[in-house]
């Protein structure tokens, strides 16, 4: 395995670790069944869970960001139109999917088809997270990135047209201004929303309020490929950085839960983000770990995101009460612990084999089928952002700027670009 593809490897376990958050943030816990410390332990995790969808914005952030700074460098600008078509491909088909059966599973029910029909637009322009009730709610942060995907490229664009080509100097002084606006905004907005016993939905699912987790990996991305020595030193730093900042907001996730204390939260969600962006870089400047439980997380983190659309609407299914009912009785009542583990375990075998189909018949043909129409900004099919180097040096001198690398001023040998980039696991084809 190359280097790029053990450098993606360890994000794929990262992906892992992030599902699996989610996951465990909507298992059902029932504390007063008195089922033993089992059950206590378990609603911990809960308490931390929503750090998942965090983590999924930060790893989004760095890996679109280095998409476009790619292909803004290979043309000079952003081909916006194929970004989009890509992007689109890879997240719309299975999304669309899954969103079909669920709508179609609830219209056949006719429990109250008004309120489902009412929100199919909302839900085909992604704009569900601005809306009360959620019309499909473990959707909304699909939403975001749906946003993200349709901004950060018009960001892009515009910093290089005004400073006139892609070039390190004007294009990281845009990146920083924009990343830094982008990450001070949201935080102001959300310290201003929250208030004492409010709505946490109201700071935690708008896009406006999100959007500093993905511009923390945007700003991770710019410090790897231009900036490498610092990005090295950030690398090392989180080896400490990385646990202690994580300890601090899970500790204040359990004592103070963010349903209960939008207030306390308003700051953390940043403060998470840096955490995230601090694993980030420890991940990708380490070698690749070995062994079963690193293996099971990347094998999870591959199809992360046909995981989570199954999750989010396998037991939303009409036909799912009747299931229950049966399981129940078959398991000895709603407070069996035989029921209870029961159930969990069919949420998690169902949630992590779907989605590996789903995987397998849908997303990856369509990805497959889009890398031969509309290749990536590298020209194979392999992602953009595999073709960077990963050691400091290369990093160094494969960025720098082309009339730099010529310059007889110059001590350092010429880069040279590679012909082809190292391709990564398919799942990382953006």
């Amino acid at each position: 395995m190359s280097r790029s593809e053990n450098r993606f490897a360890g994000l794929d376990v990262l992906r892992g670790v992030a599902v699996l958050l989610v996951f465990v943030r909507h298992v059902p816990i029932y504390p007063r069944l008195h089922l033993g410390l089992s059950e206590h332990i378990l609603e911990l995790f809960v308490q931390v869970g929503w750090m998942g969808v965090d983590l999924f914005f930060v790893l989004s952030g760095f890996l679109i960001a280095g998409l476009l700074f790619a292909d803004a460098r290979r043309h000079g600008t952003v081909r916006l139109r194929r970004f989009w078509i890509r992007r689109g491909l890879k997240i719309w088909p299975c999304y669309f999917l899954v969103y079909g059966v669920w709508l179609t599973a609830h219209l056949c029910d006719g429990t109250d088809p008004i309120r489902y029909t009412e929100t199919v637009l909302v839900n085909c322009l992604f704009i569900q997270n601005y809306f009360d009730p959620l019309p499909w709610p473990a959707s909304w942060s699909l939403a975001v990135e749906e946003h993200f995907y349709l901004i950060l490229p018009l960001v892009v664009v515009a910093g290089v047209a005004v400073a006139g080509g892609w070039t390190r100097r004007q294009t990281g002084w845009a990146v920083a201004i924009t990343g830094a606006v982008g990450m001070v905004v949201p935080l102001v907005v959300r310290v201003c929303a929250a208030r004492p016993g409010g709505d946490f939905l109201d700071i935690y699912l708008p896009t406006h309020c999100r959007f500093d987790c993905l511009l923390v990996g945007v700003l991770l991305r710019y410090v790897h490929d231009y900036a490498p020595a610092a990005f090295a030193l950030l690398a090392r730093r989180a080896t400490v950085l990385t646990p202690l900042l994580l300890a601090t907001v899970a500790a204040i996730a359990i004592r103070f839960p963010f349903v209960k204390h939008p207030d306390v939260h308003a700051w953390t969600f940043t403060l998470n983000a840096v955490a995230f962006a601090c694993w980030i870089a420890a991940v990708v400047a380490a070698p690749a770990a070995r062994g079963g439980v690193v293996a099971a997380l990347g094998w999870v983190g591959r199809y992360s995101y046909t995981m989570y659309l199954v999750h989010a609407v396998i037991f939303q299914m009409p036909w799912m009460s009747a299931v229950m009912t049966w399981a129940m009785a078959a398991g000895g009542g709603q407070d069996s612990p035989l029921f209870l583990w029961g159930y969990r375990l069919s949420y998690w075998v169902i949630s992590l084999g779907g989605g590996y189909v789903l995987a397998k018949v849908v997303e990856q043909p369509v990805i497959r089928w889009r890398d031969r129409v509309w290749p990536s900004a590298s020209g194979s099919p392999a992602a953009a952002a595999s073709a960077a180097p990963t050691s400091p040096a290369a990093v160094s001198s494969y960025w720098r700027p082309a009339s730099r690398r010529s310059c007889g001023r110059c001590r350092t040998t010429p880069a040279s670009t590679p012909a082809t980039a190292p391709s990564p696991p398919s799942a990382w084809r953006n």
